[in-house]
């Protein structure tokens, strides 16, 4: 019931923080005008990179929770968690300070402005900067609640903040002052906020943590883990921020923008995948502290087809409607044209990224950091050449089809190495039993979505229609599961008695 809870609570979570900020964006480029929308997108892209800050701390953190929970040591938990929230408010400072230091250079020498003042764009990068630092804490405490199964608190908290953020800075705008610097200063309080309710909620569910000062020899227990954890993230974060930081060098801000619109589309699939990890990844640690191989694997397979059988579908009505949600969404035609094939491409390699979460969750959970640190050191050798010659050949388009290209590859290695050194002959099965049912299904309701949409009118009638046949996948995927045949074996057995 808890795992239920936690992946209910996070997906309205993420339902709701991902259509406050859909709704905002017409809005954000209504006041401030695409180029401005662009260095949004600028800002977005910078706190993705500095994520390298966390250096693995966070989910160490998470894993170490969780495991505490299971052997009864909390205490050393709590001594933990003390000592980390000491590093991250110093990385959260120094993070501020170098980056608004940088904005006049990135300002004049990495982006290209357009017609937007140079001044103003050093200020947003410094303002940008703040607000980063701001909303920083709160990564380690929502790892610390996270491994202590306690989504439901994240979700509360961030509905709150991210509703805050976005509706109070579309009434800044509206009437206080339609400018970058508004849009800002609003994002830096509302993430201070941010930051001091996730304490305020992991000190309560850990019962508050034991010290007043660092703790070397905590630290040092967890920092094998956290080395590679660290790693991992680096070359993690490098794949999901690339092609943005290429975008910035090559393009003009009105291009970023038309990204940013579309990751915004895309990142919907995240906004599901990150709560199911976020219950499967201590379940898994969990496990893997009890020995219990064979109740692992169950787990793996089991959490990975419930979870894409929701994600697929979702993806599959992102391709198929790609044009029709931004000509409801933007109601601006060049934006549309420019914009619906990137969402398309975008979407596609997101889906398939969603699908490598479980191995992911399921690597880090067994410890074995040095199989997705593997990973991506080989994925770099493709991805990087790739988004650079693409997206100087053909603008955000080519960074899409990068994306796309990355993700195929990284289903392969990764589904390999996870069957070559975490669960060894569990490759092939976890791709029939986990991925291939519910990809099969999304793909034949998206074909057939494909197939009708050209004859149908208007783009609402489109949507609906598309909507239709992704309800229609995610039913017969649902009744494919094993809560699936139970209800249907109840409904059927009650129709029969009468």
């Amino acid at each position: 019931m808890t795992n239920r809870r936690n992946f209910l609570a996070g997906v309205a979570s993420s339902g709701w923080t991902a259509l406050i900020g859909l709704l905002a964006v017409p809005w954000y480029i209504h006041y401030l005008g695409i180029e401005a929308y662009g260095m949004i997108g600028v800002y977005l892209t910078l706190q993705g990179i500095f994520l390298l800050l966390d250096l693995g701390l966070s989910p160490t953190v998470s894993r170490e929770v969780a495991r505490s929970m299971v052997s009864g040591t909390m205490p050393h938990a709590r001594a933990l968690i003390n000592s980390m929230s000491l590093l991250f408010l110093l990385s959260g400072g120094v993070m501020a300070a170098g980056l608004a230091g940088l904005a006049p250079w990135l300002a004049s020498k990495w982006l290209n402005a357009g017609s937007l003042p140079l001044d103003q764009v050093v200020i947003s990068l410094a303002l940008s900067a703040m607000t980063i630092g701001a909303r920083w804490p709160a990564t380690l405490y929502v790892g610390v609640l996270n491994g202590a199964r306690r989504v439901d608190l994240v979700s509360g908290v961030t509905i709150a903040s991210t509703t805050l953020a976005n509706v109070g800075a579309v009434a800044v705008l509206a009437f206080v002052e339609p400018s970058l610097r508004a849009f800002f200063l609003w994002h830096a309080l509302i993430g201070a906020f941010h930051s001091i309710a996730m304490r305020v909620a992991a000190r309560h569910v850990v019962g508050g943590w034991s010290g007043t000062g660092f703790d070397w020899v905590v630290v040092k227990s967890i920092w094998r883990f956290s080395a590679g954890m660290a790693a991992v993230a680096a070359t993690g974060i490098l794949f999901s921020q690339i092609d943005k930081v290429v975008l910035m060098r090559t393009t003009t801000l009105d291009q970023i923008g038309h990204y940013t619109i579309a990751t915004a589309l895309a990142s919907i699939l995240y906004r599901l995948v990150t709560p199911a990890f976020n219950v499967v990844y201590p379940q898994l640690s969990g496990i893997f502290e009890t020995g219990s191989t064979a109740d692992l694997s169950r787990q793996y397979h089991d959490s990975t087809r419930r979870f894409l059988t929701i994600i697929f579908p979702a993806a599959m009505i992102l391709i198929v409607c790609a044009r029709p949600i931004l000509s409801i969404w933007i109601s601006d035609e060049n934006i549309v044209d420019q914009t619906s094939t990137i969402v398309i491409f975008l979407s596609l390699g997101t889906a398939v990224h969603c699908a490598m979460y479980f191995p992911y969750a399921l690597q880090i959970a067994c410890g074995m950091t040095f199989v997705p640190l593997l990973t991506n050191i080989i994925l770099s050798v493709i991805f990087i050449p790739a988004v650079f010659v693409l997206s100087s050949w053909m603008g955000a388009i080519g960074a899409s089809i990068a994306w796309v290209i990355l993700h195929f590859f990284y289903f392969i290695l990764g589904t390999y190495l996870t069957d070559r050194y975490v669960l060894p002959g569990q490759g092939w099965p976890w791709v029939l039993h986990g991925v291939a049912p519910p990809l099969v299904i999304s793909t034949g309701f998206g074909f057939a979505a494909a197939f009708v949409m050209p004859v149908i009118g208007s783009d609402v009638s489109r949507l609906f229609f598309g909507s239709i046949c992704a309800m229609g996948a995610l039913v017969i995927g649902g009744l494919m599961l094993p809560e699936g045949h139970a209800v249907l074996k109840r409904v059927t057995s009650g129709m029969t008695r009468r």
